[in-house]
Protein backbone atom coordinates (compact mmCIF):
# COMPACT_ATOMS: atom_id res chain seq x y z
CA UNK A 1 0.00 0.00 0.00
CA UNK A 2 2.49 2.36 0.84
CA UNK A 3 4.61 2.36 -2.77
CA UNK A 4 1.02 2.47 -4.47
CA UNK A 5 0.51 5.53 -2.55
CA UNK A 6 4.51 7.15 -3.43
CA UNK A 7 3.78 5.92 -7.03
CA UNK A 8 0.60 7.47 -7.69
CA UNK A 9 1.83 11.04 -5.87
CA UNK A 10 4.56 10.62 -8.17
CA UNK A 11 2.18 10.54 -11.20
CA UNK A 12 1.54 14.29 -12.01
CA UNK A 13 -1.61 13.04 -13.71
CA UNK A 14 -2.99 10.81 -11.18
CA UNK A 15 -4.85 12.28 -8.09
CA UNK A 16 -4.57 10.01 -4.54
CA UNK A 17 -6.78 9.59 -1.94
CA UNK A 18 -6.27 7.57 1.50
CA UNK A 19 -8.88 6.95 4.27
CA UNK A 20 -7.95 6.12 7.88
CA UNK A 21 -10.06 4.59 10.59
CA UNK A 22 -7.85 4.54 13.56
CA UNK A 23 -8.21 3.48 17.11
CA UNK A 24 -6.18 3.77 19.99
CA UNK A 25 -6.55 1.96 22.76
CA UNK A 26 -4.17 1.62 25.91
CA UNK A 27 -1.79 4.13 24.99
CA UNK A 28 1.09 5.42 26.93
CA UNK A 29 2.36 9.03 27.51
CA UNK A 30 5.42 9.63 25.88
CA UNK A 31 7.93 12.31 26.07
CA UNK A 32 10.79 13.53 24.77
CA UNK A 33 14.56 13.40 25.91
CA UNK A 34 16.93 15.80 26.32
CA UNK A 35 20.69 15.52 27.26
CA UNK A 36 23.36 17.20 27.69
CA UNK A 37 27.05 16.77 27.58
CA UNK A 38 29.86 17.54 30.12
CA UNK A 39 31.58 19.21 27.13
CA UNK A 40 31.28 20.37 23.36
CA UNK A 41 30.45 23.15 21.73
CA UNK A 42 27.25 24.15 23.06
CA UNK A 43 26.04 25.75 19.59
CA UNK A 44 26.12 22.50 17.81
CA UNK A 45 23.17 20.68 18.02
CA UNK A 46 22.40 16.54 17.50
CA UNK A 47 18.39 15.76 16.84
CA UNK A 48 17.59 12.15 16.45
CA UNK A 49 14.28 11.04 15.79
CA UNK A 50 12.58 7.52 15.89
CA UNK A 51 9.09 6.04 14.42
CA UNK A 52 8.96 2.49 15.90
CA UNK A 53 5.07 1.88 14.83
CA UNK A 54 4.80 -0.23 11.61
CA UNK A 55 2.66 -2.22 9.61
CA UNK A 56 2.85 -5.57 8.13
CA UNK A 57 3.26 -4.06 4.52
CA UNK A 58 5.99 -2.04 5.67
CA UNK A 59 8.29 -0.80 8.73
CA UNK A 60 7.17 2.15 10.71
CA UNK A 61 10.73 4.35 9.69
CA UNK A 62 9.56 4.23 6.30
CA UNK A 63 6.33 6.11 6.36
CA UNK A 64 7.44 9.55 7.91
Amino acid sequence: MGMQLVNAANDAGANAAIMMNVNVSDAEGIGNICADTPSGDITKTIVVGAHSDGVPAGSGINDN
